[in-house]
């Protein structure tokens, strides 16, 4: 999903309701992708500061550069790539041509690891797989789910009591 660079941010907020995204790719008059606009994005840079989304520019207020990454790049490869650039969003380019717009939660959602102690998700001996998953796809051991009660990601609650470790499950002791 694209938007055009002189477009104002209430035409592109409407798009992202419309589209049910949480982003879209800003783009030049030649089509080539020049940033992203993101909910963040309208939330701290138009929103917190009082201004009119009709009266500001998504050029104005988007984040770029974009980063982006060959399509031909492994999944760890664009891990490693956000995490270096601390980007939640990492454009998938094919030659000149965008095809797909990788996020942090489709790695979680790809990936079989806990989104609050990063471990892999493994059955236990006997009873399965303990996992909760978030409304957000974000995917948590049980431990780890009784500890933190919201997700990290989204907020919702993923259990509703608080479980403490015991002293000698602690590496403290």
């Amino acid at each position: 999903m694209t938007i055009g660079d002189s477009k104002n941010v209430e035409e592109a907020a409407k798009l992202m309701l419309d589209q049910k995204r949480g982003d879209v790719i800003v783009v030049a008059e030649n089509h080539a992708p020049v940033g992203i606009l993101t909910e963040r994005d309208v939330t701290y840079r138009v929103a917190a500061l009082g201004l009119r989304p009709s009266d500001v520019s998504v050029r104005s207020v988007m984040s770029s550069p974009i980063i982006t990454i060959p399509s031909n790049f492994t999944l760890d490869d664009a891990t490693q790539l956000m995490a270096q650039k601390d980007i939640r969003r990492l454009l998938v380019m094919e030659g000149d041509s965008p095809i797909a717009l990788l996020t942090e939660m489709d790695i979680l959602a790809i990936q079989q690891k806990c989104g609050y102690c990063f471990k892999e998700l493994s059955p236990v001996q006997g009873k399965g797989e303990v996992v909760i998953v978030c409304p957000c796809r974000t995917k948590y051991h049980m431990s780890c789910a009784e500890t933190i009660v919201h997700c990290v990601y989204c907020g919702s609650t993923l259990v509703s009591g608080v479980t403490y470790p015991l002293p000698e499950e602690t590496t403290g002791g």
